[in-house]
């Protein structure tokens, strides 16, 4: 019960589908991981995310809070900063560009 990660998947998922199926499972498992890269992030009260982002540069915030997993979630974050901050990470938000997935793992790391 106490293994995981990545290679105890693919051992369990080889076994039970082969070597083929099993690597066709994950590489849709990481698919699904880039398309929402802070998923991990959808269980954490807003007040804990804001707390996080309080120290980080605008352009950070902005790009963390813009691709929150949940709508609700971004717009409670939101809601936490001061209104000249508000308008600050909204303008941000929307002349942000596509996310390269190199920024998201930097970020995570």
């Amino acid at each position: 019960m106490g293994q995981g990660g990545v290679r105890f998947a693919r051992d369990v998922l080889t076994r039970a589908l082969g070597e083929q199926r099993a690597g066709d499972t994950l590489e849709r498992i990481a698919n699904r991981i880039e398309a929402t890269p802070f998923e991990f992030l959808r269980l954490t009260p807003p007040d804990q995310i804001y707390a996080f982002l309080r120290s980080e540069h605008p352009q950070t915030t902005a790009l963390v809070i813009a691709n929150l997993p949940a709508p609700e979630l971004a717009a409670s974050v939101i809601a936490m900063l001061a209104p000249e901050e508000q308008s600050d990470i909204a303008l941000r938000i929307a002349l942000m560009g596509q996310l390269q997935p190199e920024v998201v793992k930097r970020l995570r790391a």
